[in-house]
């Protein structure tokens, strides 16, 4: 990870501070990333396409709807929404 000296303060500092972020991360939370080929037993989706478009996705049409709602009220029907998700299953 290459670095550079800023001219003014004489400080060296990373050249693409996003990619140390980004290498940062994938190290932190590798273990984490391959969690539905260790757990197969429990058939765990590879992507979360399912939860995008099955589940919020109804969600954020009828947020968009009523855009109007206050941030309390819209935060009151989301919890609804979630809670009786697996009723509607």
């Amino acid at each position: 990870m290459e670095k550079s000296i800023n001219p003014t303060t004489k400080k060296a500092s990373y050249t693409h501070p996003k990619i140390v972020s980004a290498y940062n991360s994938i190290r932190r939370n590798l273990s984490y990333l391959f969690i539905y080929q260790k757990y197969t037993d429990f058939k765990i989706n590879n992507t979360t396409n399912a939860i995008d478009g099955g589940v919020f996705s109804p969600m954020k049409k009828s947020m968009h709807i009523h855009a109007g709602f206050s941030k309390s009220l819209k935060l009151k029907i989301v919890d609804f929404y979630l809670v009786n998700y697996h009723q509607k299953l």
